[in-house]
This record gives C-alpha cells, sequence and structure tokens, in this order.
C-alpha cells in the first residue's frame, strides 16, 4: 500500500525519488505510520539518509537503555559497552551489504554509454 503511494508521489511529481521508513514504538511492534520522503534532487535523499541513520542509532541506544533498566547491567551504564559493540556489528553489516551491492551494480557495465 505505501510502495504504490510512494510511486504515484514520485510521478506526480515529476520523477522524484521517494524513500519510505516504518515507524514503530519498537523494533518487534507492527509500524504505527510510514515517513515517506520525497525530493527531486540526490543531495535531498543524501541529506535525509543521514538524517534517517543518526535518528536510529538514537532510537536503538534509547531502547538499549530502557532494556537495562532495573539489570545488573543497567546500574553501572555497562549496557552502553554492549550496545556499542552490537553497533559494530551492526555497521559492519552494512558496510558488507553496500559493497556486494556496488559490486553487483558495477559488474553489470557502464551505466551510460558513449557513443
Amino acid at each position: 500500500m505505501v510502495a504504490g503511494y510512494a510511486e504515484k508521489l514520485r510521478e506526480r511529481a515529476g520523477g522524484a525519488r521517494t524513500w519510505v521508513i516504518d515507524v514503530r514504538p519498537r523494533a518487534d511492534l507492527k509500524p504505527l505510520y510510514y515517513l515517506v520522503f520525497a525530493t527531486r534532487h540526490i543531495d535531498g535523499m543524501v541529506a535525509f539518509g543521514e538524517s534517517a541513520s543518526l535518528g536510529l542509532e538514537r532510537w536503538r541506544k534509547y531502547h538499549a537503555g530502557l532494556a537495562a533498566e532495573g539489570t545488573l547491567f543497567g546500574d553501572n551504564d555497562a549496557w552502553e559497552e554492549a550496545w556499542k559493540a552490537e553497533e559494530a556489528v551492526f555497521k559492519a553489516q552494512w558496510v558488507n551489504t553496500i559493497a556486494e551491492r556496488l559490486t553487483n551494480e558495477l559488474a553489470k557495465g557502464p551505466a551510460v554509454s558513449h557513443h
């Protein structure tokens, strides 16, 4: 449903690009709503992507802190070291995913033919 909306938005906005983010109170819950961002300029996508990434990182940290409340790890902030280790693994996985996607795209050959 949201993908169809984003497609219509792109068409009506003259070829704009869209980015859809599902907004959840916690990672294990269904989305409350979807945030749809649209722009005609690549810099808009870059700025939105960076903002979304930083916001999600803060969201994950907040929920890690909540989960640690009332536990042995919550009393001395040891949860934060565990969270940092989890974030490092998460970031490494994304680097691998991006590298794989770039490799696959580059293997397809030049995007523009020069005549």
